[in-house]
Formats: C-alpha cells, sequence, structure tokens
C-alpha cells in the first residue's frame, strides 16, 4: 500500500467486519516505511474477536452481578434492622445486628467493584494539576467522621502539585480503610504524609497495626499467584494498584520495626 505525502497517518483503532465466519473484530495498525523515496505502509490486522467476546462477558457479569447484590443485599440489610429494632431477645438481636453488619460490608464491597469497573485496563486516567493536600483532607474528614475509634492525621509541610484526579482520594481512602479495620490496637492510628522532592511526590500511609500482610501484597504486585482473596482488603489494594497506575505513578510497600506503610509517588508538577 502506498500514501501520498502529507497524508494522514492514522493511529491503532478497532473494527468490526462482517465475514464468512460472521462478526469479528480486528485491531488494525498501520506501520509506515520509504522505499525508492516512495512512502508505503504495511496494513495489520489483528483478530481479537475472542477477547472481545471475553469482555463484554465480563462486563455484563460484573454490571448485572454487582447491581444485583447491591439492591438485594440494601432489602436485606432493612429488614435486618427492623428485626433488631423489634425482637425482645438479646441474641436474636445480635444475629440481626450481625446481619446488617456484614450485608453492609458487601455493599461497600460491591460499591469497590464499581470504582475498580471504571479504572482497571485503562492505560490512563483523566486527570488534572490537583494540590494533594486539598484533594485528601475532604477523605481523610469522612473517615474520621465515621471512625470515632480511630486517629487519622494528615502531615504536609508545603503545597504539592500533581496530575491526578478524585479517584487518587479514593485510593488513599482504600488505605486508610485498611489501617483501621484491620488494626489490633486499641485506637487505631493511620497517619497520611504527603512529601515531594524536586520530582517526585509520595503519599505514605502508615498505621500502628500490622501493615499490609506480605503474602496479600504479593498477589497485588504479582510477585505471587492468585489464590483467593480471603476478605475485601485485597480488592481494595487491587484498586488502588489500578489507581496509581492510572495516573503514571508507582506503589511500594516499606516495612519498618512498627509494620508496614503503603507509598503513592507521582510526578510532580512544576
Amino acid at each position: 500500500d502506498t500514501d501520498t505525502p502529507g497524508q494522514r497517518q492514522d493511529g491503532d483503532r478497532e473494527l468490526k467486519l462482517q465475514t464468512e465466519d460472521g462478526i469479528r473484530y480486528f485491531l488494525f495498525r498501520q506501520v509506515p516505511y520509504e522505499l525508492n523515496d516512495e512512502r508505503r505502509r504495511f496494513e495489520l490486522y489483528t483478530d481479537i474477536t475472542t477477547l472481545k467476546q471475553r469482555e463484554l462477558q465480563l462486563q455484563v457479569l460484573h454490571r448485572l452481578l454487582r447491581h444485583n447484590l447491591r439492591n438485594d443485599l440494601n432489602v436485606v440489610s432493612g429488614f435486618a434492622e427492623i428485626l433488631a429494632a423489634e425482637l425482645e431477645g438479646e441474641r436474636h438481636r445480635d444475629f440481626a445486628d450481625r446481619i446488617v453488619t456484614n450485608t453492609s460490608a458487601l455493599i461497600e464491597l460491591s460499591e469497590t467493584a464499581k470504582t475498580i469497573e471504571a479504572v482497571a485496563g485503562h492505560g490512563s486516567l483523566d486527570r488534572t494539576s490537583v494540590e494533594l493536600g486539598a484533594l485528601l483532607e475532604p477523605t481523610i474528614t469522612d473517615y474520621q467522621a465515621d471512625n470515632h475509634e480511630a486517629t487519622v492525621t494528615l502531615s504536609q509541610s508545603t503545597p504539592i502539585t500533581v496530575e491526578a484526579g478524585d479517584h487518587l482520594a479514593t485510593a488513599v481512602g482504600e488505605l486508610i480503610e485498611n489501617g483501621i479495620e484491620h488494626n489490633m490496637a486499641a485506637t487505631p492510628t493511620v497517619d497520611i504524609t504527603v512529601a515531594a522532592d524536586a520530582d517526585t511526590a509520595s503519599i505514605t500511609v502508615s498505621d500502628n497495626g500490622a501493615g499490609v500482610p506480605a503474602a496479600e501484597w504479593a498477589i497485588v504486585t504479582g510477585d505471587a499467584e492468585i489464590s483467593q482473596l480471603e476478605h475485601g482488603s485485597g480488592l481494595g489494594l487491587w484498586l488502588v494498584r489500578w489507581v496509581v497506575e492510572g495516573y503514571g505513578g508507582t506503589l511500594s510497600r516499606q516495612v519498618d520495626g512498627d509494620g508496614a506503610s503503603v507509598v503513592i509517588e507521582l510526578p510532580v508538577v512544576d
């Protein structure tokens, strides 16, 4: 195939084509080159039908299951709250309270899955210039208000601007929640420290518990195989990973004598 000089070269794109075997999906790529002072190009078609079908199946299952799960759990939780208020036996009230607690956790898990659906698989997330303290403060305030038994603090000496968005606050919220819920201390304490050098901003989330278990961290970072996610923290960590990667950052775990901290690093905006 040949091109006339100055003709625009289209980027990679997906094509939906009718073939003898039915509808097929292809990834279309153009590779330009020159031969004898004439501009030419290769056109490459990669069949991605199986991948697209799998992607569609996952989207349907994800959305239907998440939607039905949240609606049904809201119904169960509502009836359980009524039972907890009306039952006379303390033992039965405890059972109803346990149902409310567990359904609330599953509803929250469903919301985490909703956010993951929005961020996972994207090479890059929409971003704008944001000041980290201003971005994180509302999330920290909300978690402190919802967890009176815990202490959540933000330490930042100077304003620091990065290219990010609201999903970053959600990711930090997941780390705060992990630091509170899986903390055996009488008064869980989660410290968020924002700092920067010439090129890199860091958000360090530390707590006075044991921190993220090494085995769980290895699964999320790809150093170990996925066997099972025993509780919601695993799903939350996947969310943190995909958000950070979507904003062009890196995620690491630091171990010290008092536990383990999670560090998010992002490029600083000049």
